[in-house]
Protein backbone atom coordinates (compact mmCIF):
# COMPACT_ATOMS: atom_id res chain seq x y z
CA UNK A 1 0.00 0.00 0.00
CA UNK A 2 2.71 2.57 -1.11
CA UNK A 3 5.41 3.77 1.37
CA UNK A 4 5.52 4.93 4.94
CA UNK A 5 6.08 8.49 3.79
CA UNK A 6 4.12 7.92 0.47
CA UNK A 7 1.13 5.33 1.11
CA UNK A 8 -1.45 5.16 -1.63
CA UNK A 9 -4.67 5.92 -0.83
CA UNK A 10 -6.43 4.39 -3.86
CA UNK A 11 -5.45 1.17 -2.24
CA UNK A 12 -6.32 2.33 1.14
CA UNK A 13 -9.62 3.46 -0.03
CA UNK A 14 -10.45 0.15 -1.58
CA UNK A 15 -9.93 -1.99 1.71
CA UNK A 16 -13.40 -0.43 2.82
CA UNK A 17 -11.94 0.00 6.33
CA UNK A 18 -14.54 0.76 8.89
CA UNK A 19 -11.65 3.30 10.46
CA UNK A 20 -8.45 4.41 9.22
CA UNK A 21 -5.66 5.72 11.64
CA UNK A 22 -2.48 8.19 10.74
CA UNK A 23 0.22 9.50 12.18
CA UNK A 24 1.43 13.05 11.60
CA UNK A 25 4.45 13.17 9.22
CA UNK A 26 5.75 16.04 6.80
CA UNK A 27 2.69 15.66 3.72
CA UNK A 28 0.11 13.43 6.40
CA UNK A 29 -2.48 16.40 6.14
CA UNK A 30 -2.53 16.02 2.23
CA UNK A 31 -2.88 12.39 2.67
CA UNK A 32 -5.56 12.94 5.17
CA UNK A 33 -7.73 15.07 3.20
CA UNK A 34 -7.57 12.59 0.28
CA UNK A 35 -8.80 9.93 2.44
CA UNK A 36 -11.75 12.17 3.80
CA UNK A 37 -12.45 13.52 0.27
CA UNK A 38 -12.85 9.89 -0.86
CA UNK A 39 -15.51 8.87 2.50
CA UNK A 40 -13.09 7.36 4.77
CA UNK A 41 -13.16 7.51 8.67
CA UNK A 42 -10.14 8.89 9.40
CA UNK A 43 -8.35 9.79 13.33
CA UNK A 44 -4.94 11.32 12.69
CA UNK A 45 -3.11 10.26 15.97
CA UNK A 46 -0.92 12.65 18.17
CA UNK A 47 3.26 12.78 17.53
CA UNK A 48 4.46 10.31 20.36
CA UNK A 49 7.40 11.42 22.02
CA UNK A 50 6.69 10.24 25.37
CA UNK A 51 4.45 7.64 27.46
CA UNK A 52 1.89 10.49 27.56
CA UNK A 53 1.77 10.78 24.03
CA UNK A 54 1.08 6.87 23.67
CA UNK A 55 -1.59 7.26 26.30
CA UNK A 56 -3.19 10.15 24.52
CA UNK A 57 -2.99 7.89 21.32
CA UNK A 58 -4.43 4.84 23.06
CA UNK A 59 -7.25 6.79 24.87
CA UNK A 60 -8.17 8.20 21.21
CA UNK A 61 -8.35 4.98 19.42
CA UNK A 62 -10.36 3.64 23.01
CA UNK A 63 -12.94 5.75 21.41
CA UNK A 64 -13.37 3.99 18.44
CA UNK A 65 -12.82 0.70 19.03
CA UNK A 66 -12.36 -1.89 21.91
CA UNK A 67 -10.74 -1.44 25.10
CA UNK A 68 -6.95 -2.47 24.74
CA UNK A 69 -6.11 -3.98 28.62
CA UNK A 70 -2.04 -3.74 27.31
CA UNK A 71 -2.47 0.40 28.05
CA UNK A 72 -3.47 -0.63 31.61
CA UNK A 73 -0.51 -2.61 31.81
CA UNK A 74 1.50 0.21 31.08
CA UNK A 75 -0.09 2.45 33.36
CA UNK A 76 0.24 0.01 36.35
CA UNK A 77 3.96 -0.03 35.10
CA UNK A 78 4.52 3.71 35.30
CA UNK A 79 2.48 4.05 38.55
CA UNK A 80 4.99 0.97 40.07
CA UNK A 81 8.28 2.92 38.61
CA UNK A 82 7.04 6.42 40.34
CA UNK A 83 6.33 4.90 43.53
CA UNK A 84 9.65 2.82 44.10
CA UNK A 85 11.94 5.56 43.05
CA UNK A 86 10.18 7.44 45.84
CA UNK A 87 12.16 5.33 48.31
CA UNK A 88 15.10 7.17 47.95
CA UNK A 89 16.39 7.40 44.41
CA UNK A 90 19.80 8.34 43.74
CA UNK A 91 20.88 11.87 41.58
CA UNK A 92 22.45 10.04 38.12
CA UNK A 93 24.02 11.76 35.03
CA UNK A 94 23.39 9.88 32.41
CA UNK A 95 24.69 9.02 28.73
CA UNK A 96 22.68 6.95 26.45
CA UNK A 97 24.00 6.57 22.95
CA UNK A 98 23.07 3.74 20.03
CA UNK A 99 25.99 1.00 19.53
CA UNK A 100 29.67 1.88 19.99
CA UNK A 101 31.91 1.50 16.46
CA UNK A 102 34.92 3.48 16.81
CA UNK A 103 36.68 4.44 19.86
CA UNK A 104 37.38 7.92 17.67
CA UNK A 105 33.99 8.34 16.37
CA UNK A 106 31.74 10.42 17.96
CA UNK A 107 28.62 9.31 19.60
CA UNK A 108 25.12 8.73 17.90
CA UNK A 109 23.41 9.86 21.64
CA UNK A 110 19.87 9.90 22.58
CA UNK A 111 18.96 13.06 23.53
CA UNK A 112 15.44 14.71 25.30
CA UNK A 113 11.60 14.72 23.90
CA UNK A 114 12.51 10.69 23.16
CA UNK A 115 10.81 7.63 24.74
CA UNK A 116 14.46 6.43 26.14
CA UNK A 117 14.80 9.91 28.11
CA UNK A 118 11.45 10.00 28.83
CA UNK A 119 12.00 6.52 30.59
CA UNK A 120 15.77 7.54 32.00
CA UNK A 121 13.47 10.71 34.00
CA UNK A 122 11.10 7.96 35.92
CA UNK A 123 14.20 6.42 37.51
CA UNK A 124 14.71 10.09 38.64
CA UNK A 125 18.46 10.55 36.30
CA UNK A 126 18.80 14.16 37.11
CA UNK A 127 21.07 15.05 33.77
CA UNK A 128 20.77 13.49 30.65
CA UNK A 129 24.68 14.17 29.74
CA UNK A 130 23.61 14.65 25.82
CA UNK A 131 22.00 18.32 26.01
CA UNK A 132 20.12 17.53 22.53
CA UNK A 133 16.71 17.31 21.27
CA UNK A 134 16.44 14.03 19.58
CA UNK A 135 19.23 12.28 18.28
CA UNK A 136 22.55 13.86 17.52
CA UNK A 137 26.03 13.08 16.63
CA UNK A 138 28.13 14.19 19.82
CA UNK A 139 32.15 14.42 20.24
CA UNK A 140 33.79 12.50 23.24
CA UNK A 141 35.34 15.16 24.16
CA UNK A 142 32.17 17.00 25.08
CA UNK A 143 31.61 14.12 28.36
CA UNK A 144 35.12 15.39 30.03
CA UNK A 145 33.29 18.44 31.59
CA UNK A 146 31.89 17.92 35.24
CA UNK A 147 28.45 18.65 34.36
CA UNK A 148 28.53 16.11 31.36
CA UNK A 149 30.49 13.68 32.53
CA UNK A 150 28.46 10.27 32.37
CA UNK A 151 28.11 8.38 36.02
CA UNK A 152 26.34 5.56 33.63
CA UNK A 153 26.29 4.99 29.82
CA UNK A 154 23.28 2.69 28.37
CA UNK A 155 24.39 1.59 24.84
CA UNK A 156 21.48 0.50 22.41
CA UNK A 157 23.41 -2.12 21.24
CA UNK A 158 26.91 -3.33 20.95
CA UNK A 159 27.65 -1.83 17.45
CA UNK A 160 31.09 -3.08 16.59
CA UNK A 161 31.97 -5.72 19.48
CA UNK A 162 30.60 -8.78 20.74
CA UNK A 163 30.53 -8.57 24.18
CA UNK A 164 31.50 -6.40 27.19
CA UNK A 165 34.45 -7.01 27.93
CA UNK A 166 36.22 -6.48 24.86
CA UNK A 167 34.40 -3.44 24.97
CA UNK A 168 35.17 -2.22 28.22
CA UNK A 169 39.18 -2.97 27.31
CA UNK A 170 38.94 -0.51 24.55
CA UNK A 171 36.94 2.37 26.53
CA UNK A 172 39.22 1.86 29.67
CA UNK A 173 42.47 2.42 27.03
CA UNK A 174 40.63 5.57 25.44
CA UNK A 175 42.18 9.20 26.86
CA UNK A 176 38.87 10.37 26.65
CA UNK A 177 36.07 7.53 27.80
CA UNK A 178 38.82 5.98 30.36
CA UNK A 179 38.37 9.32 32.61
CA UNK A 180 34.64 9.32 32.48
CA UNK A 181 32.91 7.89 35.76
CA UNK A 182 30.94 5.66 34.24
CA UNK A 183 34.00 3.80 32.66
CA UNK A 184 36.38 4.10 35.49
CA UNK A 185 33.38 2.65 37.89
CA UNK A 186 31.90 -0.23 35.79
CA UNK A 187 28.93 1.65 35.23
CA UNK A 188 28.66 0.76 31.36
CA UNK A 189 25.67 -1.71 30.36
CA UNK A 190 24.46 -2.66 26.88
CA UNK A 191 21.02 -3.60 25.76
CA UNK A 192 20.79 -6.24 22.98
CA UNK A 193 18.11 -8.30 21.33
CA UNK A 194 14.53 -7.82 22.68
CA UNK A 195 15.72 -5.57 25.50
CA UNK A 196 17.06 -3.01 23.04
CA UNK A 197 14.04 -3.65 21.12
CA UNK A 198 11.95 -2.38 23.71
CA UNK A 199 13.57 1.15 23.40
CA UNK A 200 12.04 1.78 20.27
CA UNK A 201 8.64 0.12 20.13
CA UNK A 202 5.50 2.56 21.09
CA UNK A 203 3.68 -0.47 22.04
CA UNK A 204 2.36 -0.28 25.85
CA UNK A 205 3.43 -3.42 27.00
CA UNK A 206 7.10 -2.84 25.63
CA UNK A 207 7.03 0.37 26.99
CA UNK A 208 6.25 -0.46 30.20
CA UNK A 209 8.86 -3.23 30.09
CA UNK A 210 11.07 -0.46 29.38
CA UNK A 211 10.51 1.70 32.11
CA UNK A 212 10.81 -0.92 34.82
CA UNK A 213 13.59 -1.98 33.37
CA UNK A 214 15.27 1.35 32.89
CA UNK A 215 14.39 2.04 36.67
CA UNK A 216 16.25 -1.54 37.80
CA UNK A 217 19.68 -0.37 35.45
CA UNK A 218 19.92 2.99 37.06
CA UNK A 219 18.69 2.56 40.90
CA UNK A 220 19.57 -1.09 41.66
CA UNK A 221 19.67 -0.27 45.74
CA UNK A 222 16.05 -0.11 45.22
CA UNK A 223 15.39 -3.65 44.35
CA UNK A 224 16.75 -6.17 47.34
CA UNK A 225 19.91 -8.30 46.48
CA UNK A 226 19.80 -7.05 42.77
CA UNK A 227 22.78 -6.45 41.02
CA UNK A 228 22.25 -5.14 37.24
CA UNK A 229 23.87 -7.17 34.65
CA UNK A 230 26.31 -5.75 32.11
CA UNK A 231 24.63 -6.96 28.97
CA UNK A 232 20.51 -7.32 28.97
CA UNK A 233 19.34 -9.28 26.11
CA UNK A 234 16.75 -11.49 25.14
CA UNK A 235 15.87 -12.61 28.63
CA UNK A 236 15.61 -9.16 30.56
CA UNK A 237 12.00 -9.86 31.71
CA UNK A 238 13.53 -12.52 33.79
CA UNK A 239 15.24 -9.62 36.03
CA UNK A 240 11.71 -8.67 36.89
CA UNK A 241 11.17 -11.79 38.79
CA UNK A 242 10.65 -11.45 42.56
CA UNK A 243 11.13 -7.53 42.04
CA UNK A 244 7.57 -6.20 40.34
Amino acid sequence: MGSYWEPNTEMITNLSADVVFMTKTSGSVSIYESLKDAGENVVMLHVEESYVDIYRNIEMVLKVMHPVPAMLDMKNSVESVKEKMSNGAEDRQILMHLGWWNMDDDVYSVGYNTFIDDAAKMSKVTKNTADIDGFAMISKEFFLDDNTNPDIIISFGFGAYTDWDDLMKDLRDDDIWGGTNAVKNDEVYVFTGRAEDIASRAAPQAYGDFVKLMAMILQPQLFDDFEPPKTVGNDYADLFVGHW
